[in-house]
C-alpha cells in the first residue's frame, strides 16, 4: 500500500512542473504530388493537413493533453532534429474547411504568409487551444509539424524527431466545475 502511495506522489508531483512528449516521424512516409494548378501537395500517411485558407498546406498531428485542475501551461520548450530537403517547392494553398457536406474551393495563396523568408508555421509545436471534458477536466491541444516550409525560398524543411514540454504553472482561470452528473450523462450514446 505504501508502495501505490508513492507512486502517486510522483506522478502528482511530475505533473505539476511539466508534460513531455516525443513525436518521431519517417521521411518515408512523406510524398508529394502535383494539383492541377501547378502546386505542390505535401502529404504524411495517417496525419492530417492544416486548414488555414491560404496558407500553406501542410501535414499536423493533432494531440490532446489532461492540464491538472488549477494549472495551464506557461511555455513550451522544443527540441527537433531537422533536415533540410533538397530542391525548392511551391506548397498548395489550402482551401480552408467549411464542412464535409459543402467542400471548399481552391484558395490563392494568402500574400501574408507566402511573401514570408522564415519557416511556416514559425513553431513546429503550438498549443491551438484549451478545451474542457466532463467540466473540471481541462485538456490543452496542441499541434505538431513534421514539416515546416519557408514559403518565398521554396524550403522545405522535415522534422525527423520533436521532443517538448509543456511547462505547468498555477491557472488563471477556475476548472468550470458540473452541478451535478447523473448516469445518463456519464456514456456515450
Amino acid at each position: 500500500m505504501k508502495t501505490i502511495v508513492l507512486i502517486v506522489m510522483v506522478v502528482t508531483v511530475g505533473m505539476l512542473h511539466g508534460i513531455s512528449y516525443t513525436a518521431s516521424f519517417q521521411l518515408s512516409n512523406v510524398s508529394f504530388s502535383s494539383d492541377s494548378r501547378g502546386y505542390e501537395v505535401v502529404d504524411y500517411n495517417d496525419l492530417l493537413k492544416t486548414n488555414l485558407r491560404g496558407a500553406p498546406e501542410l501535414p499536423v498531428q493533432y494531440l490532446h493533453f489532461i492540464i491538472p485542475i488549477g494549472m495551464s501551461v506557461g511555455s513550451i520548450q522544443i527540441t527537433t532534429s531537422q533536415t533540410q530537403l533538397p530542391g525548392t517547392h511551391n506548397v498548395m494553398p489550402s482551401p480552408g474547411f467549411d464542412s464535409i457536406l459543402n467542400p471548399p474551393d481552391a484558395a490563392e495563396p494568402d500574400s501574408s504568409i507566402y511573401s514570408l523568408n522564415n519557416l511556416y508555421p514559425n513553431q513546429c509545436v503550438q498549443i491551438l487551444r484549451h478545451e474542457y471534458f466532463a467540466g473540471a477536466n481541462r485538456i490543452a491541444v496542441v499541434a505538431v509539424y513534421p514539416i515546416q516550409y519557408i514559403p518565398q525560398s521554396g524550403i522545405i524543411v522535415f522534422n525527423q524527431n520533436i521532443s517538448f514540454s509543456l511547462n505547468l504553472v498555477n491557472g488563471e482561470q477556475p476548472a468550470a466545475v458540473p452541478i451535478s452528473r447523473i448516469a445518463r450523462d456519464q456514456t456515450l450514446p
